[in-house]
């Protein structure tokens, strides 16, 4: 077992929205001690949050994936248009009448 893991660090867990963490913390206990039936009905309890917990759908990150597109065309024509500038402030060629 993990030293770190105590029942108060899995309500810290908890408290924080780790839930699977925390329910890893109790289990990682109930090795140690499976008699501990406050244990194992915060797993339960923890078990039965993470299911009811809502899930992100697909099409809720689609403004996300939208935005990222988007940023990512404004990106490559900043550096398309940096490397246009840096032409014409560049010092023309020397070149070599030998």
């Amino acid at each position: 077992m993990n030293h770190c893991c105590t029942a108060s660090i899995a309500r810290v867990y908890e408290a924080q929205g780790r839930l699977e963490t925390a329910v890893w913390v109790y289990r990682q206990l109930l090795e140690k001690d499976p008699q501990r039936e406050d244990w194992q009905q915060a797993v339960e309890r923890l078990e039965q949050k993470i299911l009811e917990r809502p899930r992100k759908r697909a099409e809720d990150l689609l403004p996300l994936m939208c935005r990222w597109v988007e940023l990512t065309f404004c990106c490559r024509r900043a550096a398309g248009a940096r490397k246009i500038e840096s032409l014409f402030h560049a010092e023309p060629p020397v070149v070599d009448p030998h």
